[in-house]
């Protein structure tokens, strides 16, 4: 059977098991990058092949949970291959401990309140404000936010009652969340200015009314964080409900349930920055101790004053623009003036302490597949180049990676 044909069942498959997740579009882009490096028939891939690829995307520098998924859904492939083909003697090549590795577990990247509050004052939309509030004080993923329809919202706040709302999680488990009176009319406002759509979801897109999805809502917040000069994801603002919600003394058991954990231990992963009887114990110790256990400073001897140092030539500013006249001066005059005016517009987008660095990026990149270009087939505009021209060019490059292994 064709290869094409195995992989359209093999996606079957996974709709069926998973119905509604990203596994099956995550897990068919993982098996064809598997399948761009490695070309022997499935029965002859051995455990080697695997350990080539999982090297390859290491030297990448993708994280291990990448990395874990590819493994997984080169694992799950290889079952599915077995069982539809009948030949269950076959050993599938993939091992999870041998190539998933261990994975790292780093601390929550919560936002602190002051990084929230100078967020919040550059949200100036009734819309975005609204979901802003229920990352931040509901907890909820993005996916759950433009998946909330209007009927999802169950009761209003009333009194010192919080709101109600119905939101559908991971695996399709849905499950009921709280939103404080505050927060329920930051959506109230939204919801009196709501323009009138076909759809009946509660955040429609700005173009044309459909709902918004997970990208538009991650490229409005970049939007603003951008304003601000501030890293944050919509993950983080989840992170930080935790973490404010532990601070309150919320109980780790109701916490699990408002952020759909089926694990406490998950859980836990989100509050281990914030732990109020850890705080209360190391305060106590610390009153204990008193405030004369540390030694005595020694009594201070005199010396010259130090000699002024010499004055260090100031340091390049990053958010500088890089000079454009010495780049590049081999490459033909149309092909430079219209990667530097490339450059010129699409810089101001870019963070402004990153700006330098990530225009000789840019730059370094159009320069290297210009040069090469010119070499196979040389072009004086960038209209005479052909698509045939990219896919050689992207063929090369995956050449001069396998040759790299």
């Amino acid at each position: 059977m064709d290869t094409q044909v195995y992989l359209l069942k093999f996606e079957q498959f996974l709709q069926r098991r998973s119905p509604g997740r990203r596994t099956p579009k995550d897990y068919l882009s993982d098996i064809r990058q598997f399948l761009a490096l490695c070309t022997k028939p499935w029965r002859e891939i051995s455990m080697q092949d695997i350990d080539v690829f999982i090297d390859h995307q290491r030297q990448r520098g993708l994280k291990p949970a990448t990395i874990k998924r590819r493994a997984a859904a080169l694992k799950t492939f290889f079952d599915f291959l077995a069982e539809e083909t009948g030949d269950l003697s076959c050993p599938n090549p993939v091992r999870m401990k041998r190539h998933a590795g261990k994975q790292p577990k780093p601390l929550p990247r919560d936002l602190s309140d002051e990084q929230v509050e100078r967020l919040w004052q550059v949200i100036t939309s009734p819309r975005d404000r609204a979901w802003f509030v229920l990352l931040l004080r509901a907890g909820l993923r993005a996916g759950e936010v433009v998946d909330l329809k209007l009927e999802d919202v169950l009761s209003p706040a009333a009194g010192e009652q919080p709101a109600r709302l119905r939101v559908c999680g991971k695996g399709r488990k849905e499950r009921v969340v709280l939103l404080s009176a505050e927060a329920y009319a930051v959506l109230q406002t939204w919801l009196a200015v709501r323009p009138a759509s076909e759809h009946d979801y509660l955040f429609p897109n700005q173009r044309d009314g459909a709902p918004l999805t997970v990208s538009g809502l991650e490229y409005c917040l970049k939007q603003y964080r951008l304003q601000i000069d501030l890293a944050a994801t919509p993950h983080q603002l989840r992170h930080t409900f935790a973490r404010q919600a532990t601070e309150a003394g919320i109980p780790l058991p109701s916490l699990s349930k408002l952020l759909g954990h089926a694990q406490i231990s998950t859980t836990q992963v989100y509050t281990s920055g914030a732990d109020p009887e850890l705080c209360q114990a190391y305060q106590q110790a610390m009153a204990q101790l008193g405030e004369h256990w540390l030694p005595a400073e020694p009594a201070p001897t005199p010396h010259p004053p130090p000699a002024p140092p010499d004055p260090a030539p100031p340091p390049a500013d990053p958010a500088a623009l890089p000079d454009w006249e010495s780049w590049a001066p081999e490459l033909p005059p149309d092909l430079r003036r219209d990667c530097l005016a490339f450059m010129q517009r699409h810089l101001p987008g870019a963070r402004p302490r990153r700006r330098r660095e990530h225009a000789w990026h840019i730059l370094g990149e159009l320069r290297r597949f210009l040069a090469w270009q010119i070499g196979q087939r040389p072009i004086q505009q960038w209209g005479e180049l052909r698509l045939s021209d990219l896919q050689a060019y992207q063929t090369a490059l995956k050449s001069l990676n396998t040759r790299e292994l």
